[in-house]
């Protein structure tokens, strides 16, 4: 069985690093049947300085059959391990998430042979995306000026989930970067079965599943709120964990200036196991990001039955069209009456865009034309064609 080495700076039992725990552990639960997967992460989740408990670090553990993880603790997670760990087994494919991670993904490049470079695929996760480049701005730009100059990617072909992250690949890195295009899996299964929300025309309930961050548009989406009808009654909760608590600050003071007929609030972090639970008690899933390279919890929530309202800088599109939601230009304007659009709904018409939504992310989990672009590009069963895209 071939094996796969993944390098990720946070995965299981961990969760709030969000989207590429998720696009990682679907991949592994998707081609574990067919792969033995070695898995390179920390031993502690995103923000934490608390260990996992109960878990063994700095070695390969066996969690489930044909998976390993190595968790690996700050004192022991240095160049000679990380060589270490790539050297451990003859590995048929390097799979390294992320761009800006110096020990997950600047180091294991620096310490590879031209042979294992040339095995290794970058999973960029929308990090060269214009958005997200323009959060430290200077910063990121001197460090991929860098990586041209001291020709980093040499050799090694980059993931991306749809045409613009390739594109957006190229613009940063050279037109001439080999880039392979497989969109990100989505979990085996989703909710079992549709359960909706009572809803009444003139109420909403938001539900909001993101980190606290510029990225994600928290502030944008608090103000969208301040000048809806006062006859609309609309209650936002806000899941996930504060990332800038400045940036959080802020939100705090947009809280305070709605009236009284909007309610929002703050309820912390939220497991992955709970989330379709506690996405079928909303009405619609509200996340004006400011960029998605694939959006796991917007799938989540169209599984949930959960009709979404989004900015258009996801691969999510035509959504009205289909009945199962709204994708929108950033403006306050536009947000605002999507959302009273929304608001207005009975509930036979919100049914309806449920119905839609859960029957709509039902045909996206199951397209196997996802799964088969990522056997090409780990070059699995029988297929060595892993290099197209160049």
């Amino acid at each position: 069985m071939k094996k796969i080495l993944i390098f990720i700076d946070w995965y299981e039992p961990g969760y709030k690093a969000g989207g590429p725990i998720r696009s990682v552990k679907n991949l592994v639960d998707q081609l574990k049947g067919e792969v033995d997967f070695y898995i390179f992460t920390r031993d502690r989740d995103y923000q934490s300085d608390e260990a996992y408990i109960g878990l063994q670090t700095d070695q390969w553990v066996a969690v489930e059959p044909n998976i390993k993880v190595w968790y690996a603790s700050p004192a022991k997670l240095n160049r000679r391990v990380i060589q270490q760990a790539i050297n451990s087994a003859p590995f048929h494919r390097i799979y390294l998430n992320g761009i800006y991670s110096y020990k997950f993904s600047i180091l294991p490049l620096l310490v590879m042979t031209i042979e294992q470079k040339e095995k290794t695929i970058v999973a960029p996760r929308g990090m060269l995306a214009r958005s997200a480049i323009g959060v430290k701005v200077l910063k990121k730009s001197l460090f991929l000026g860098l990586a041209r100059f001291m020709k980093l990617y040499n050799g090694v072909q980059f993931h991306a989930t749809s045409l613009q992250e390739k594109k957006d690949i190229q613009d940063q890195l050279g037109q001439g970067v080999p880039v392979v295009i497989a969109t990100n899996l989505s979990a085996k299964s989703g909710a079992a079965k549709l359960i909706t929300a009572q809803k009444k025309a003139g109420e909403l309930k938001l539900v909001n599943i993101a980190r606290v961050s510029p990225e994600k548009n928290t502030l944008f989406a608090i103000k969208a709120l301040k000048d809806l009808p006062s006859s609309i009654k609309l209650e936002l909760n806000i899941f996930g964990p504060v990332y800038d608590e400045d940036y959080w600050k802020e939100c705090l003071q947009a809280i305070e200036s709605l009236p009284s007929n909007i309610s929002v609030t703050y309820k912390g972090n939220l497991p992955n196991e709970e989330v379709p639970d506690t996405l079928s008690t909303y009405h619609f899933f509200y996340l004006p990001s400011r960029g998605e390279n694939f959006g796991h919890s917007i799938l989540e929530a169209l599984s949930a039955g959960i009709p979404v309202i989004i900015s258009d800088q996801t691969p999510w599109k035509e959504l009205k069209e289909k009945g199962i939601g709204f994708e929108l230009p950033l403006s306050e304007e536009k947000f605002r009456e999507a959302i009273i659009t929304a608001a207005g709904f009975d509930h036979q018409e919100f049914n309806k865009w449920s119905t839609a939504a859960f029957s709509y992310a039902k045909e996206v989990r199951e397209d196997p034309k996802t799964l088969a672009a990522y056997r090409e590009m780990f070059g699995l069963g029988g297929v060595e064609g892993s290099r197209k895209g160049r």
